[in-house]
Parts: structure tokens; sequence; C-alpha cells
């Protein structure tokens, strides 16, 4: 199975590629580092900021499409955030942290876009890992990196960069629901 090049995959192979999807899918993570007690305990908001600042979107092209791809991405993780975590906590994007408050920094590690083209046509893929930092002030206090692999279908006539953005922000919300997890287990402790 090519996941750059033109190949048309088998049925076989696509039922592997599936499989891989709906693995990634689930946003698995990985603690790097954890405080006990928990510093995730007691806080009320949670301000989300992001850092491009070490990862190249392979295939990306433009730079309007690499910042369109950031903006859906991080749009993505927020909503997720906010909808798994905001009846209890104020989520929000950007900003400055008060006193209390929890920031929530994510960075993008490796970023790869694919074309697969298979038997039912072509599919965008992109595998996104991401390291996630919470902080308390200055403090870094929890540290966990995501992976997520998700894909969708090329519809005739779409623009591949806007299918990019597209991709990226399925992978966003991946990370973002790895976030939420790590924050309410958190919470429960």
């Amino acid at each position: 199975m090519e996941l750059r090049g033109h190949k048309k995959l088998s049925t076989t192979e696509s039922y592997v590629l599936v499989g891989v999807l709906a693995a990634g899918a689930c946003a698995p993570y990985t603690v790097v580092q954890r405080t006990e007690p928990s510093a995730l305990l007691g806080a009320r908001r949670v301000v989300v900021d992001s850092d491009w600042s070490q990862v190249d979107i392979a295939g990306a092209g433009q730079p309007a499409v690499y910042a369109e791809i950031q903006a859906r991405t991080e749009a993505a993780i927020v909503k997720v955030l906010q909808r798994r975590i905001g009846d209890a906590y104020a989520v929000v994007a950007g900003g400055a942290a008060g006193p209390g408050d929890l920031r929530l920094v994510v960075r993008p590690v490796a970023v790869k876009l694919a074309v697969v083209v298979q038997q039912a046509g072509p599919m965008k893929l992109v595998h996104l890992d991401a390291r996630l930092e919470w902080m308390r002030g200055d403090e870094v206090t929890d540290v966990i990196d995501a992976h997520t692999t998700v894909g969708s279908q090329w519809p005739v006539g779409a623009s591949p960069w806007r299918l990019d953005a597209y991709v990226m922000s399925l992978a966003g919300r991946n990370v973002g629901a790895a976030a939420a997890r790590y924050f309410t287990r958190a919470q429960a402790q």
C-alpha cells in the first residue's frame, strides 16, 4: 500500500486502511508528564493556544493554505473541548490566562498529508502528532502526546487545499477529544 502515490488498493488493502483510520479516530494519547495530585484540579477556565513553529506541513503548498489549515485545526480543537468540558469549565481560544486558569498549548510536531487512490476513488489522508502541554502560570505541569490518522473521500471537483484544511480539522477534533479525555480523567482523581 502506497500513501504517497497513485496506486490502486486491493480490497484487502482497503480494509486494512479502514482499520488504520478507525484506530486513529480514537485519538490515543501517551502521558509524558503528570502531576500528583493533578495540577488540573480546581481550574474553571482553560485558555487554548497553539504553536506551529516546529512543524512543516508537507504538501500544504501556499502560505494561505497553511494558514487556513492552522486556523481550522485550532478551531476544531477548541470546539471539541468546549463541547466536552464546556458545561463546567470555560474554554477560550487564546488570550491571557488569569490566576488559577489553565493554559493548554497544542504543539503539532508532525503532519503528513497523503493521497491514496483506491477502487472507490481517491482519498485524502492526514496523520497528526501533537504535544499538548498543560500549564499553570509559567510552569508546564502535564504533558501528553496525541496521535491521530484520519481520511476523507475526495469529492469530484473539490479543491485539494480546501480538502487538506477539512481533513486537518477532523484530525484537530481527535486531538481536542484526547485533550478533553485527559482533562476529564484528571478531574475525577
